[in-house]
């Protein structure tokens, strides 16, 4: 329960800092984040197997400009601003708060991972007030393999930037987290009222 009271008193001063922010400030924010998230992303595909089809790499950037950078990177902020909160402040050195920064736009890619298969599931027609990707007309089908190679960019940018214990403490609640994704999916397809159409 001290740990709990600690994180809320922690986390309030912090949000209070925060909401001392301008609108210019959050902006400024948010496009140094976005520039990071290109930044891993580009790096980890020129190392990757992804460089050895040009086409292929396109695509990836094109669907991370469409549906990650669209969007502000509210998981990536809340992961920095957690993490400032419960580290240790003689721990807040510039080579820790790149690490977390990589970690939150790791976070950041997984979460458009997870939009882009929930909106598959339920076949939605728009997100972020444009048609959902599945919808695209060059996608359609390959929407599982875009979905899976997106994924992939979550782990490969974790294994480029952290370090054992870190990076295999990282994979594994990551994955943990996809394993909740799909469990909750599943619960919601259950529980949803099929469709009927009348024509």
């Amino acid at each position: 329960m001290s740990l709990s009271r600690c994180f809320v008193r922690g986390f309030r001063i912090c949000a209070s800092q925060y909401q001392q922010s301008t609108k210019a400030d959050w902006l400024n924010r948010t496009q140094y984040f976005n520039n990071t998230v290109r930044d891993l992303v580009a790096d980890v595909m020129a190392k990757g197997e992804v460089a050895k089809t040009p086409s292929l790499e396109k695509r990836l950037v094109k669907l991370m400009e469409y549906d990650t950078l669209l969007r502000i990177p509210l998981q990536g902020h809340m992961t920095m601003m957690a993490y400032e909160v419960l580290e240790n402040p003689k721990n807040l050195n510039e080579q820790n708060l790149y690490k977390a920064q990589v970690v939150s736009c790791a976070m950041e890619l997984a979460q458009s991972y997870f939009l882009i298969m929930d909106d598959f599931e339920d076949q939605s027609e728009t997100r972020h007030g444009q048609p959902c990707w599945h919808l695209l007309p060059e996608v359609k089908n390959l929407i599982l393999n875009d979905a899976c190679m997106f994924r992939s960019l979550v782990n490969d940018i974790l294994k480029a930037h952290l370090n054992d214990p870190v990076y295999t403490k990282m994979i594994d609640i990551f994955n943990e987290v996809c394993k909740h994704f799909v469990i909750n999916g599943s619960c919601i397809g259950k529980l949803q009222k099929p469709k009927i159409y009348i024509k």
